[in-house]
């Protein structure tokens, strides 16, 4: 059978398919962004430098002996004037080399066949400066008009432009990075209802959970768990029908068997054989009572599994009910049967509560010793009521006090005769009713305190 692969959660694939191609086209964007920005800037400065270029050929006109020269007015001094922390050199020369302003120093390199204005980088002495050429025809003469700028400010400008798309295109990917969790979060809401509404389910709990409660990806899914989820029902309903039908059939013959073993003990009064007649007799009784709690806890399975309505019942009435019975019990083995009650009233089932009563109350009796004391409580509490039976009897182990509500489990009191069933019984109920059940010492550090909390909105986890 091939091992199961661990799959992340939805969420976080969706994330890890989306994130990713996110941050590409991001950082594409950002990168074409800031080329086209940059192109544009480049092409500004160009575009200023050539202006300046052309404006000083403008000022090139003959003297009066016929030679070429630059004029330049207090205003046209500013066209060189340093700007955004550059600095200029111009240089005007006609095509035959001869000088005529500038920077001799200024590389000029101009072909008669290269267009009116040439841009390009140039090596300036230890600088690198962008050069603009402009060739240009004065009195039937070319001259070469060349001006070159260093690149401090546009540099700047395009750092600056760098840091300001970069920090355009990271707010757009906060944003949508923001607008894609809000959406897988809230695109998975139906999701997570759902994972809710089977969590809510308990372990006894065997419904069905509707359709509607699912998205449309999710309900073939829900739909094959329902279905898991009858088929399990329906083999627990199997199973407790088993052991319900199985009780019911040994309850007549054992009350059969017990009448005739009461009436041969009786016929066997002088007889060696009437002790044999009376151990059978207290095995057939042992029998009868194991499978009355059989029938309990199987019963109590069933309410658990079908979420049975329930009823208002008064924890104080139920308490004086369950106590009247065991009485006879209690002052055969010579015990102290007590109540203390207060008025309380919960929500549940009847005689699931009375089956627990009963049960605790049976417990505390078989392993108590003659002249002990039990305590029957029930009161108000934080929240809700409670329901307590007290002994003042040998107690039970505090390693012990979990394993003991386990079926079947009979504790370190082998020779007391006993099921097992009795605790495992009321932990069901109380699961039932969404109860706390705790098992703790006696008062004075002596005995067993068995308590059952119940909430104010427990019922069935409600």
């Amino acid at each position: 059978m091939r091992p199961i692969e661990r799959i992340a959660s939805v969420r976080a694939r969706l994330l890890g398919w989306l994130l990713p191609p996110l941050l590409i086209v991001a950082a594409l964007g950002a990168t074409l962004d800031y080329i086209l920005a940059a192109r544009i800037v480049r092409s500004g400065f160009d575009d200023a430098l050539g202006q300046l270029a052309s404006a000083l050929a403008a000022r090139i006109a003959p003297d009066a002996t016929g030679r070429l020269r630059l004029r330049l007015s207090g205003d046209d001094a500013a066209l060189l004037s340093v700007e955004g922390g550059d600095t200029r050199h111009f240089l005007a020369i006609g095509s035959d080399g001869s000088y005529i302003a500038g920077d001799a120093r200024l590389p000029v390199r101009s072909a008669s066949n290269d267009p009116a204005l040439v841009l390009r980088d140039v090596q300036h002495g230890a600088i690198r400066v962008r050069e603009a050429v402009h060739r240009v025809r004065i009195h039937d003469r070319d001259v070469i008009v060349a001006i070159a700028a260093t690149t401090q400010a546009r540099d700047a400008t395009l750092r600056h432009l760098w840091v300001v798309t970069l920090g355009g295109s990271l707010t757009q990917l906060a944003l949508v990075l923001a607008i894609v969790w809000t959406g897988v979060r809230i695109g998975l809401g139906a999701l997570l209802r759902l994972r809710d509404a089977i969590a809510a389910h308990g372990p006894a709990d065997l419904m069905e959970i509707p359709e509607s409660a699912a998205p449309a990806e999710a309900r073939p899914l829900l739909r094959a768990m329902n279905q898991a989820i009858v088929r399990a029902r329906e083999a627990s309903e199997a199973r407790q029908q088993f052991v319900a039908d199985a009780a019911h059939q040994l309850r007549r013959p054992l009350t059969s068997v017990q009448a005739g073993l009461e009436l041969l003990a009786g016929e066997l009064r002088d007889s060696p054989q009437r002790q044999r007649a009376r151990d059978l007799l207290i095995d057939s009784r042992r029998l009868a009572h194991t499978t009355h709690q059989l029938l309990a806890l199987a019963q109590a399975d069933a309410v658990a599994a079908r979420g049975d309505a329930p009823t208002s019942i008064r924890l104080d009435r139920l308490v004086a009910d369950a106590a009247e019975r065991a009485l006879d019990r209690a002052l055969a083995r010579g015990i102290d049967l007590g109540v203390d009650t207060r008025p309380a009233t919960i929500e549940g089932v009847p005689w699931l509560l009375n089956e627990a009563l009963s049960n605790l109350i049976d417990n505390a009796l078989l392993y108590c010793p003659c002249g002990a004391r039990v305590t029957v409580r029930c009161d108000h509490s934080d929240g809700g009521a409670f329901l307590e039976v007290e002994d003042d009897g040998p107690g039970i182990a505090p390693d012990l006090r979990q394993r003991v509500r386990e079926r079947f489990y009979r504790g370190r009191h082998h020779g007391v005769d006993g099921s097992g069933l009795g605790l495992a019984i009321v932990a069901q109920v109380a699961r039932v009713h969404a109860a706390d059940f705790t098992i703790e010492e006696g008062a004075a550090g002596r005995g067993t305190r068995c308590r059952l909390d119940f909430h104010r909105d427990g019922f069935f986890g409600r």
